[in-house]
C-alpha cells in the first residue's frame, strides 16, 4: 500500500511537467508560424526591387526596415553647400576675433608703456624742480610773468612780426627749460628776411606747447625742439619739429591746439595757407605755409 501511494504521488508532477513543455512548444511553433507568414507577406510587397514602401533595404540577404533613414543620403547631399558655407563663415569669424584680440592686446601694451613713461618723466620733472635753488625759482617766476604779459599785449593785434612771435616763443621755452632742465634742448634756424613778415599772434605757441606735452614730456631722456622759418617764393614756411615716442598713444592728431591753429589759418588766409603734420621715425613735425606778408614801415 505504501509503494502504490508513493508511485502515484510521483506520477502527478511528471505529468504536469510534460504538459507545460507541450504548451511552451505549441506557443513557440505558433509564433514561428506567425513570423513566417509576415515574412512571406513582406517578401511579396518588396518584390524584386529590394525596397518597399516601408523603407525596407537588403543587407547581406537580410531585409531591414529603416523608414527613418529613407532617402537620408539624398537629403544630406542637398545640405552640403549650406553646411560648407556655414563652416567657412564661422572660421572667418573666429580668425577676425583672434586678430581683434591681438590688436587690443597691442593697444593695451602701448598704453601701459606710455603710462610708465609719463610716470618716469614726471618723477624726473619733480627731481629737477626740487633741485632748483631759490635764485632760479625767482628767475622762473619772472620769466613766467613776462610771458603772460606778452601774451596779453599780442592778443590785441591782428598781425605781428614773426620776430615778436618768436620772442614770445623764447619766453615760453625759457620757462619750460627750468622745468625740464637738460632734458630739453632748442634749435633755431630763422632767416633774417622772415623776421619782418607778419603772422597771426599766438599762432606758434600752441604748436610748441604740443611739442613739449606730447613729445618731450613722454621721453625719460628728454629731446629737442627745432624751429625753422624760411621764405619759399611768395610763401612763409614755418617748421616746428620735436622728438617723440612713436610707440606712445597720443591724441595730438585730433588735439585742440592743432584744430585751433588750422581754423585760424582758414579764417585769415583761406585756401592760401595750409598746415601739414607728419611723423618720421622718432621725429614729429608740423609745417605751416602762409602768404609772406611784409611789415609796412612808416617813414
Amino acid at each position: 500500500m505504501g509503494r502504490d501511494a508513493g508511485s502515484g504521488s510521483t506520477t502527478v508532477p511528471v505529468v504536469r511537467i510534460r504538459l507545460s513543455i507541450s504548451l511552451v512548444s505549441s506557443a513557440r511553433d505558433a509564433c514561428a508560424t506567425l513570423r513566417a507568414g509576415r515574412a512571406r507577406h513582406h517578401a511579396l510587397e518588396c518584390g524584386a526591387t529590394g525596397q518597399c514602401a516601408l523603407g525596407c533595404h537588403r543587407f547581406g540577404g537580410v531585409r531591414v526596415l529603416t523608414p527613418v533613414f529613407k532617402d537620408f543620403d539624398r537629403r544630406f547631399t542637398d545640405q552640403i553647400p549650406l553646411l560648407f558655407g556655414t563652416g567657412v563663415l564661422l572660421y572667418l569669424l573666429s580668425v577676425a576675433l583672434h586678430y581683434a584680440l591681438l590688436a587690443l592686446e597691442v593697444l593695451r601694451e602701448a598704453e601701459k608703456r606710455e603710462a610708465e613713461a609719463r610716470i618716469l618723466a614726471r618723477d624726473a620733472e619733480l627731481s629737477a624742480l626740487n633741485s632748483v635753488d631759490a635764485a632760479r625759482a625767482r628767475e622762473m617766476c619772472i620769466l613766467l610773468s613776462e610771458f603772460l604779459r606778452s601774451t596779453l599785449g599780442l592778443g590785441e593785434k591782428a598781425l605781428v612780426p614773426l620776430e615778436e612771435e618768436m620772442a614770445l616763443i623764447r619766453s615760453f621755452l625759457a620757462v619750460e627749460k627750468v622745468r625740464f632742465g637738460s632734458r630739453l634742448t632748442v634749435e633755431e634756424h630763422i632767416e633774417d628776411q622772415c623776421n619782418t613778415m607778419l603772422v597771426p599772434p599766438l599762432l606758434l605757441q600752441p604748436l610748441v606747447e604740443n611739442a613739449i606735452t606730447h613729445g618731450i614730456a613722454n621721453l625719460l631722456e628728454g629731446g629737442s625742439i627745432r624751429l625753422e622759418a624760411r621764405r619759399a617764393g611768395d610763401m612763409l614756411v614755418i617748421l616746428i619739429e620735436n622728438s617723440f615716442d612713436p610707440d606712445s598713444v597720443s591724441s595730438r592728431r585730433n588735439g585742440l591746439g592743432l584744430a585751433n591753429v588750422r581754423k585760424r589759418l582758414d579764417v585769415r588766409y583761406g585756401v592760401d595757407a595750409r598746415l601739414e603734420q607728419r611723423a618720421a621715425g622718432e621725429r614729429y613735425s608740423v609745417e605751416l605755409s602762409l602768404p609772406a606778408e611784409t611789415q609796412v614801415v612808416e617813414a
